[in-house]
C-alpha cells in the first residue's frame, strides 16, 4: 500500500515538473521531448532473449507450451504495449553501440548478477565515448530500481560528475520500464536507442515491464498496489512552502 499526502498537481505549483513525465508516457514516441529510436538490431537482441536463462528455465519445459501461451497474451495484444519494435527505424545510429550494448547485458548473464541472467544491458554514449555502462543487478544488490539503464545512468553520472546527462544518448536493449525511463528524463538525456519493445520481453517471460505501464493507465482504485491519497496533506505542502521560502534550487 502506498500513502500519498501531496498529489503531483502540488509539486507542480511549486515548480516541480513530475507530472510533465505522466502526460509524456501520453504521447506517441515522435512527439516525445527525449528522441526514441526503435528497432536497432532487434534481431540480434532477441537472439539474446531467446538464449536467456528465464527463458530456457520456464518457456521452453514442458514442450514449449508455456511460451505459446506467453506469446498469445503478449505479443497478440497491441492494446496493452506502449509501443511496437519498429523494425527497421532509427538506423542512424550505430549498430556498434548497440552491439556494445548487448555485449553488456551476455556479461551480466555469464556472471550470474543480473537478475535470473535477465537479458538487459544498456550503455550511455556521449561523443562517440561510452561512459556508463549496465545490466541488471537487482538481486546482486538487493535494489529493486538496479535495472540495465539505471546502473548505466549511475555510472555514467560519477565518471561526469553530474546528475544532468545532457548531450548523452542512451542505447539499450529493451524498450526502458515505466521508472528506468523515468530516470532517462530526469538525467535529461537527448535521446535513446532501443533494440526489442517490452511486448517481444514479456513474449519470452519478463512481462513486469508491460504490466507496469499496463498499471499506469488503469484507474488508482483498480491498481495492484493500493494507494491512500491525501495523508496530512497541508502537512505535506507545507514542506514545499518552507523549500520555497529557503529559496531551494530547483534540478
Amino acid at each position: 500500500k502506498i500513502h500519498i499526502g501531496c498529489p503531483r498537481q502540488t509539486a507542480a505549483k511549486y515548480g516541480f515538473d513530475d507530472e510533465f513525465f505522466y502526460q509524456e508516457l501520453d504521447l506517441p514516441h515522435d512527439k516525445r521531448a527525449i528522441k526514441h529510436m526503435k528497432g536497432i538490431m532487434s534481431d540480434q537482441v532477441r537472439k539474446v532473449f531467446e538464449e536467456s536463462h528465464t527463458y530456457k528455465k520456464r518457456l521452453r519445459s514442458g514442450g514449449g507450451i508455456l511460451a505459446k501461451i506467453y506469446q498469445q497474451m503478449f505479443l497478440d495484444d497491441d492494446s496493452i504495449t506502449p509501443s511496437d519494435d519498429g523494425k527497421g527505424q532509427g538506423m542512424t545510429c550505430t549498430d556498434e553501440w548497440m552491439q556494445a550494448a548487448i555485449e553488456v547485458a551476455l556479461e551480466g548473464q555469464r556472471k550470474g548478477e543480473s537478475k535470473e541472467r535477465e537479458p538487459f544491458g544498456a550503455i550511455v554514449v556521449k561523443d562517440g565515448v561510452i561512459v556508463g555502462r549496465g545490466y541488471n543487478t537487482v538481486l546482486r544488490d538487493d535494489d529493486p530500481t538496479a535495472t540495465a539503464e539505471v546502473n548505466a545512468i549511475r555510472a555514467a553520472c560519477k565518471v561526469e560528475n553530474s546528475y544532468k546527462l545532457v548531450d548523452h544518448e542512451l542505447y539499450t536493449t529493451t524498450e526502458p520500464d515505466p521508472m528506468s525511463l523515468g530516470a532517462i528524463y530526469w538525467a535529461r538525456l537527448n535521446a535513446i536507442h532501443i533494440g526489442v519493445s517490452q511486448k517481444l520481453a514479456a513474449a519470452f517471460g519478463h512481462p513486469d515491464g508491460l504490466l507496469h505501464y499496463k498499471e499506469l493507465e488503469t484507474d488508482f482504485k483498480e491498481r495492484a498496489i493500493e494507494s491512500e491519497w491525501n495523508v496530512m496533506a497541508d502537512g505535506c505542502e507545507n514542506v514545499f512552502k518552507s523549500w520555497k521560502k529557503l529559496q531551494g534550487i530547483l534540478y
